[in-house]
């Protein structure tokens, strides 16, 4: 990210304020936070299990903005909120019924591992909550309050997950050792 980040500086011709990274920053570590707790999630679930609720965290985002900058809804909205939680709720249905039956026509057990428990779905919950808010804070930063500019924004969270990245791989390679 750092690398793209930089060319796309570049070529765009933007001015980074390196601040922009400190002002950024909740935002930053919402994001960073959601996907490192997704990626810890999948030693628990299967992704094709865990996506569908890891990805409805833009409805964690609507209910957010809705209840701290209230605006009329239509039934439309109603109706679409409805449909996208059915959806993500068959779709996860489906995926684990399909599971099953490979593992029946080929005669190999479950793998205990991706067996749903409470350990196994709070890392997808998790993920859909803190990348709500992290949307959300996002919608303050940019729309509401106009904190920071779309390319600040891009650029400030592309260089913390860069330094985020060279401090995890620090930390692995030198301080671990394990």
């Amino acid at each position: 990210m750092g690398i793209h980040a930089t060319i796309y500086m570049s070529i765009k011709g933007i001015a980074f304020d390196p601040f922009d990274m400190i002002r950024y920053f909740p935002v930053s570590f919402f994001y960073i936070l959601s996907m490192t707790v997704g990626y810890i999630g999948l030693r628990y679930i299967e992704l094709s299990i865990a996506s569908p609720v890891q990805n409805s965290s833009g409805a964690v985002t609507a209910i957010l903005v809705l209840i701290f900058f209230p605006k009329e809804l239509g039934i439309a909205h109603f109706v679409g909120i409805g449909l996208v939680t059915l959806g993500i709720m068959g779709l996860s249905a489906l995926e684990k019924k399909e599971e099953i039956e490979a593992h029946r026509l080929t005669d190999q057990p479950l793998d205990k591992k991706y067996q749903i428990s409470f350990l196994a779905i709070i890392f997808p919950l998790l993920y859909c909550l803190i990348d709500g808010m992290g949307t959300f804070a996002d919608a303050i930063y940019l729309d509401e309050l106009k904190l920071i500019s779309e390319d600040s924004a891009l650029l400030a969270y592309e260089f913390t997950f860069f330094i985020a990245a060279v401090i995890c791989y620090i930390f692995l390679k030198f301080i671990k050792k394990g």
